[in-house]
């Protein structure tokens, strides 16, 4: 079965992000969003995703070696940490940990 695929522009602003060179460079690697709502995680975490995603494809096409770019989404009580590997696959560590 054929897949469809779409093309979308996306823009944001994440809420926090450290940079270690020129942020006009993608000289960023870490990305943390605040959820707005306490015990709202869930919620933001598309808009999460696409700041990385953002942030990922932006260091890909200035074809910098180092492509990765890891993030935290938390609303102060649970706190998610989420890689985009160079690869492009998105993975959450404790996933692979499987802590409970």
């Amino acid at each position: 079965m054929p897949r469809s695929f779409f093309e979308y522009l996306l823009s944001g602003v994440v809420d926090y992000s450290i940079w270690f060179g020129s942020p006009g460079n993608y000289e960023t690697n870490l990305v943390m969003v605040e959820a707005k709502k306490t015990r709202s995680l869930d919620e933001g975490m598309l808009s999460f995703l696409g700041y990385m995603g953002m942030i990922h494809h932006a260091r890909k096409t200035a074809k910098m070696q180092d492509t990765p770019v890891y993030g935290i989404v938390t609303d102060s009580f649970r706190w998610d940490f989420i890689q985009i590997r160079a690869d492009s696959e998105v993975q959450n560590p404790w996933d692979i940990l499987e802590c409970h």
